[in-house]
């Protein structure tokens, strides 16, 4: 079974509770969120699946439902991943100077060696900052 994106969840649970009919269908919902009525059933056929059957299914009935899977997915919230600040690239003013430093044993590069996820993010800034400081002398020409 596919799950559920939780902005998805999360715009549809603020448009049912927001709209101040006693009655909400996917495409009422649909006009006030700007969603479309297939994505909304789609969404909502986790829980009940005969909302993609009967197009004038009352998705209101579902909002305890859906509150209580957003709350467990927040509850399984992913751990923020380490940004690379510019401390961690000082000592590197290219990515050539990181290769050098990380990758090289005695002067031969260690083609074995692998990188951990924050390296690569690493080399990317670096890399970056060598295309937009070039891209800076070519404007400068």
């Amino acid at each position: 079974m596919r799950t559920s994106n939780i902005t998805l969840l999360k715009k549809i649970a603020h448009g049912l509770r927001n709209t101040k009919a006693k009655f909400s269908t996917a495409d009422m919902l649909a006009n006030e969120i700007g969603i479309m009525p297939e994505k909304i059933q789609e969404a909502c056929a986790e829980y009940n699946p005969l909302v993609k059957i009967d197009f004038g299914f009352d998705l209101k009935g579902m909002l305890p439902l859906i509150d209580a899977r957003l709350s467990e997915l927040a509850a399984q919230a992913k751990p923020a991943r380490k940004l690379i600040t510019k401390k961690k690239i000082a000592p590197y003013n290219s990515v050539v100077e990181f290769i050098y430093d990380r990758m090289t044993f005695g002067g031969i590069v260690d083609k074995t060696l692998t990188l951990k996820d924050d390296e690569l993010r690493m080399i990317r800034r670096l890399a970056g900052d060598e295309l937009k400081s070039r891209r800076a002398q070519t404007k400068n020409k």
